[in-house]
């Protein structure tokens, strides 16, 4: 079964720029780290909640989602798996260590997430999107460990995202 938490597509299954010193133009380099405490909605109400997550390429960090119809988790963040796609988007992924039975109880194995976050450039809301995904990539592809590589591709749109209403996500 496809487990995409903010979708809800089907019922089953982030950064700090740093100058470069010495020519006259500095570089920005890879962020670091990506932060959010964020309500969000997906298909205008069709399930909205919230998401509060730490993640960062040196420590890992963590994530919990709790959505309107009941479905929860806490996770920890790999920190190898954090990666940043561009200046605006990141991407990480890790283990669920507790949630509701539609990720935890329902998936034999060890249970993995992955996320992928755009910060729509201002402080709050203003284009900011939250993909979180259960036990299986944005391909349908289960996820057998955490590594958010497949969530790279992850199409963000009001169809496939939640659209943060409210708080803030960063890539710093």
């Amino acid at each position: 079964m496809r487990k995409i938490i903010l979708g809800i597509a089907a019922t089953a299954a982030i950064a700090a720029p740093l100058a470069v010193a010495g020519t006259a133009s500095a570089t920005p380099a890879p962020a670091g780290k990506a932060t959010g405490s964020v309500t969000w909605d997906f298909n205008h109400g069709q399930v909205t909640g919230q998401v509060i997550f730490n993640a960062n390429a040196k420590t890992g960090g963590t994530l919990d989602y709790q959505a309107s119809n009941g479905m929860w988790l806490h996770g920890v963040v790999t920190a190898s798996s954090y990666h940043q796609i561009d200046a605006d988007t990141a991407v990480f992924a890790g283990e669920i260590t507790s949630g509701s039975d539609d990720y935890t109880v329902h998936h034999a194995g060890t249970d993995y997430f992955s996320v992928k976050v755009v910060d729509g450039g201002t402080s709050g809301r203003n284009g900011d999107m939250i993909a979180v995904l259960a036990n299986m990539d944005g391909n349908g592809q289960w996820l057998t460990g955490p590594n958010a590589d497949t969530t790279v591709d992850y199409p963000m749109t009001p169809a496939t995202a939640g659209i943060v209403t409210g708080g803030n996500l960063t890539i710093h």
